[in-house]
């Protein structure tokens, strides 16, 4: 019998399972297992490249219409429940339930989430049988009580690690040995739905699959699905981008590794379409080099700025979080963002230009503007009063240094001109 590297993807992430290929073949060029992937639809130029880039690739297809199946054979027949098994994530997440059926041909079957990276050989997940994956950390067991206590009919062995469904690897000695296959998996998820409110079906289903009947799982190597947002992700060898971040679609991923643009190349040059544009977090990490080098500006000086004046700063006004602008707002506790203290630098090293403003459809006090340019007037600072349409703004320049004593005078002026709208 062979091994098999088992994926699943939606038509429209094509791209991720091909870069996926790409990566995983550049690092293991000695693979000569099958590759089956499992789709919704695939059109026909993306199968070819997919087929480029893995001569042994079998498709299987999967879509809600066969998990739709699949959970009513296991006993879950009204569609309230399937909805509610499928509602809320892709069907795609059972998918991997189905390599448990291909037992019998394979010795091995190991099932890879298509938002992975590959950065090293990983041959030995093909040994890690009969069943693995990484073992979620400590405290996660204590975290699904209450989900446990209402399956625990279901629970014989009660010490198995839970499961992250990323990486999954399945032997031939659950067929031969315990007889089990995917309708077992899909019981366990139809049992799940039942009595639970449970999202991570797959991942749960597995733990209550071993846990039931007492399987060996193996603790696989946390460095073969390290999550892309914890340390050690230089020395893991498997990266997951687990969560809504992907190294396609969140620029700071997508600039931060390399390696999966390589690989995408690699998925194009094998004649697939490319993946859209990063769309999430463009604002946090430009894709353009000027707007990306501007933001990385604007963060060096407020985050000197703070170094240096932070501990000076007067109480009572919290900084706004996006220091990618070129200007930084500071906002009077309590008060929401209707009226806040601005600082921007001036083409002039060293000197700050200041301002006051007031959200004029945010503030109903017709009255606060004139008592803010009269408390203003009164600190000495020189204000200037510009009225527009959506917002009124006074504003100065001071000398760097200064800027502590004037944000604290600024402050003062906005408590004296707020206060008496707070009194009953």
């Amino acid at each position: 019998m062979t091994t098999a590297l088992v994926l699943g993807i939606t038509a429209d992430l094509d791209f991720a399972a091909g870069t996926f290929l790409a990566g995983f073949f550049r690092h293991n060029p000695g693979f000569d297992g099958d590759v089956v992937v499992l789709h919704d639809g695939l059109r026909q130029d993306a199968q070819q490249a997919l087929a480029h880039l893995a001569p042994r690739l079998r498709l299987e297809p999967y879509g809600p219409r066969r998990a739709r199946r699949r959970l009513a054979e296991a006993g879950l027949e009204r569609p309230a429940q399937i909805h509610k098994a499928l509602g809320r994530r892709s069907p795609m997440m059972l998918a991997k339930f189905e390599m448990f059926d291909w037992l019998d041909r394979y010795e091995t079957c190991v099932w890879c989430d298509c938002d992975m990276l590959v950065q090293a050989p990983v041959s030995d997940l093909w040994q890690a049988g009969p069943l693995g994956w990484r073992a979620l950390a400590a405290g996660a067991l204590g975290r699904r009580a209450q989900v446990l206590a209402s399956v625990s009919h279901l629970l014989t062995v009660p010490d198995v690690p839970l499961a992250n469904g990323g990486v999954v690897v399945a032997g031939a000695a659950l067929r031969t040995r315990w007889g089990l296959g995917a309708r077992d998996l899909y019981a366990m998820a139809a049992e799940l739905v039942r009595h639970t409110r449970i999202e991570t079906l797959d991942e749960m289903a597995l733990f209550l699959l071993a846990s039931h009947h007492g399987l060996p799982v193996s603790a696989l190597d946390p460095g073969l699905n390290h999550s892309i947002a914890a340390p050690g992700t230089v020395r893991a060898r498997i990266l997951h981008a687990i969560g809504p971040d992907k190294f396609w679609n969140a620029a700071p991923l997508y600039h931060a590794c390399p390696q999966w643009r390589a690989d995408h190349d690699l998925w194009i040059a094998a004649g697939g379409h490319p993946a859209p544009a990063p769309t999430r977090l463009t604002q946090v990490h430009p894709l353009a080099p000027d707007a990306a080098l501007a933001a990385a500006r604007n963060r060096e000086i407020w985050h000197s700025l703070w170094v240096d004046l932070g501990p000076s700063l007067p109480p009572g006004l919290w900084p706004d979080l996006a220091t990618d602008r070129p200007f930084l707002r500071l906002y009077p506790t309590g008060q929401g963002r209707a009226v806040w203290a601005e600082l921007t630098p001036t083409a002039v090293p060293d000197r700050f230009r200041m301002a006051v403003g007031v959200e004029r459809a945010q503030v109903p006090d017709p009255g606060l503007p004139d008592r803010l340019h009269d408390a203003l007037a009164a600190t000495g600072l020189r204000v200037k009063r510009k009225d527009a349409r959506v917002v009124h703004v006074w504003f100065a320049e001071v000398p760097r240094n200064t800027i502590p004593a004037a944000l604290t005078l600024m402050r003062d002026a906005l408590i004296h001109a707020l206060l008496p709208q707070d009194i009953p």
